[in-house]
């Protein structure tokens, strides 16, 4: 998940306004409206934004001349507050004051973006370009909306012109544009604009941990487990950085390290339901099935909705060969996300192992009604249907698979067979053979060609076939290398 830097609000400053001019004792005078206004606006700046309101509220009662000043100012005190909707009512009312207020539209656009109204925020930040096309705090805020809403190419543009008017936005704007570059998938230009930040700011945790991530959305995990471990040096208590790294480990194979890792990023966080499910993730390839389960159960107590959860569990419940609640799980799942093509095909699975094969068949339908081209899934249907006898469709099914994967031996090999159990064993000895084309030392498709060869009577290329058997058949084969050898024996006489 790519850390992005938040808008800069709106100085509390007002141009009209005396700076530090003392007048901010507004006891002296209690009808000073203005005083009130620099003691609102002192306030602010300390973050005391309960005390600016009420000075603003008493500066507005007293003074019609400084009421845009004062709207404006509380407006931003709402905003830092999270008060959007008084914010926006605010700078509503500077606007209606005046109406070419540039400011007001680029902060009433921040209390819109901060309320998710990303169109009504992109609106106003347009509209305050209009009147002033040379304020960088609106390209910024605008990108920043136009990222939200996903519309990176916007985004970069105007992070890279806020860039252009003032290079002090460099290094915020090198993150945020770095991270929508990643988003489009042009991780070399996400590269090279953390790198660009990192020599702003050589100490940024944020962006090296950004960097991080692009490097192993690249694939690059040495890479990337230097900058996961360069942002964890800077900030030891981001448990984003430990879970990134344990995921970067994970891919490289060193499980012990990755669940090290994911141990830490949750006693940083008991709830970080990635670094649960990952840690899930690494035990289940470790064969850690228990362990697996309960981080699973975990997942599933933080995020009810977490389909993945469901499914993983239901994964170790099928290999367990408890069909029942593998079942019941791939049901959750697809109640949570119904055009989930891999766990239709999944739950089809588990159904063809428990001799269902009609809810099975259900199932594979569904899974290529969404994936037309889930090739795994005509092979198994073939499977389903070989079972029920049905040769035609099987054989339909496998040859589906094999147009859509013509290096797959395992599709004309089971097509090979559908092609025997009909008694077409010319077509099925052609896809034996192709079998061994793609692999010679296929054992099975050797003794399957020795077979057909041995029923049509070619004595000599039979007992070639049963011969190549023998020379590639595991040993506990024992009893089909019998079977071989007494074969070899009576061709050779």
């Amino acid at each position: 998940m790519k850390i992005l830097r938040n808008p800069v609000l709106a100085l509390l400053l007002a141009s009209c306004l005396l700076a530090c001019s003392g007048r901010n004792e507004a006891g002296s005078n209690p009808k000073d409206a203005r005083a009130y206004l620099d003691r609102g606006i002192a306030h602010g700046q300390k973050g005391e934004f309960d005390q600016a309101i009420a000075d603003f509220n008493l500066a507005l009662k007293l003074a019609e001349d400084t009421a845009s000043t004062a709207f404006y100012n509380r407006g931003i005190s709402y905003l830092h507050k999270g008060a959007t909707d008084l914010a926006i009512a605010d700078f509503s009312k500077v606007l209606e004051l005046n109406p070419k207020d540039a400011k007001a539209f680029s902060s009433r656009g921040s209390a819109y973006a901060q309320k998710g109204d990303l169109e009504q925020a992109i609106k106003d930040y347009t509209r305050a370009l209009e009147l002033d096309p040379k304020d960088v705090e609106a390209f910024f805020s605008r990108g920043f909306a136009y990222a939200q809403k996903e519309d990176f190419e916007q985004a970069i543009k105007d992070y890279t012109r806020a860039l252009e008017l003032n290079p002090k936005y460099a290094l915020d704007v090198y993150n945020n544009r770095g991270n929508a570059y990643a988003q489009k998938g042009d991780l070399d230009r996400a590269i090279a604009d953390y790198t660009q930040a990192l020599e702003v700011n050589p100490k940024d945790s944020q962006v090296y941990y950004n960097r991080g991530d692009a490097y192993a959305q690249r694939g690059d995990f040495e890479q990337a487990i230097k900058d996961y471990t360069r942002s964890l040096e800077l900030n030891p208590k981001e448990g984003k950085a430990f879970s990134s790294r344990g995921f970067a480990y994970a891919q490289k194979g060193d499980s012990e390290r990755a669940i090290a890792d994911y141990n830490q990023a949750l006693k940083l966080n008991p709830n970080m339901a990635q670094a649960q499910g990952n840690r899930g993730n690494v035990y289940f390839k470790k064969g850690e099935l228990d362990r697996a389960i309960a981080d699973y159960n975990r997942i599933i107590e933080l995020s009810p909705k977490d389909e993945k959860a469901y499914y993983n569990r239901g994964l170790i419940y099928g290999r367990n060969e408890d069909f029942d609640r593998a079942i019941a799980d791939f049901n959750r799942a697809l109640e949570i996300n119904p055009k989930d093509a891999e766990a239709y095909y999944t739950r089809g699975f588990t159904y063809s192992k428990k001799g269902d094969l009609d809810r099975a068949i259900a199932d594979f339908n569904c899974a290529l009604e969404l994936d037309p081209k889930y090739e795994d899934v005509y092979i198994h249907r073939g499977i389903a249907y070989e079972k029920k006898r049905d040769w035609d469709r099987a054989i339909a099914d496998y040859t589906r698979a094999v147009e859509l994967s013509p290096k797959d031996e395992k599709a004309y090999y089971n097509r090979g067979l559908a092609y025997d159990k009909k008694g077409d064993w010319t077509r099925a000895l052609a896809d034996f053979n192709q079998v061994l084309e793609l692999n010679p030392k296929d054992s099975e498709a050797h003794w399957k060609k020795a077979m057909l060869l041995d029923k049509a009577g070619k004595q000599k290329e039979a007992l070639e076939a049963y011969q190549n058997f023998i020379k590639y058949a595991p040993p506990k084969a024992k009893e089909y290398i019998q079977q071989a050898q007494e074969r070899i024996k009576a061709l050779e006489k």
